[in-house]
């Protein structure tokens, strides 16, 4: 009685099988990963962004960078509305900004 053995094709077939069945399981554990990471990365972002603005002093219902110390010690030294006039300082130097725009946009500071 003679064992028979199974063809070439069959073995070298499951073999490729189990191949891309393992590469395609380290596909999703990468992509996983990546996805967590991602997540964090937003989380880390969102809870600097959220302290930034609840340390922002606030003026006329919008968030500015200056607290009222700073704000009245340029005014004393001559910008009786100093945030106007920072602004519009910002707004005639579009050199400071080295990035191009994207989709057809500009990077400037607008006031």
């Amino acid at each position: 009685m003679s064992v028979r053995r199974p063809p070439l094709f069959a073995v070298a077939l499951l073999l490729a099988l189990a191949v891309v069945t393992l590469w395609w399981q380290l596909s999703e554990r990468r992509a996983r990963l990546e996805a967590t990471r991602a997540q964090a990365a937003l989380a880390q972002l969102d809870a600097a962004r959220d302290s930034l603005r609840a340390a922002a002093p606030r003026r006329a219902g919008r968030s500015v960078l200056l607290d009222q110390d700073q704000l009245e010690e340029l005014g004393r030294r001559g910008l009786p509305d100093p945030i106007p006039a920072l602004l519009a300082d910002l707004a005639s130097h579009p050199e400071l900004i080295p990035f191009p725009g994207t989709a057809g946009s500009e990077m400037r500071f607008y006031p």
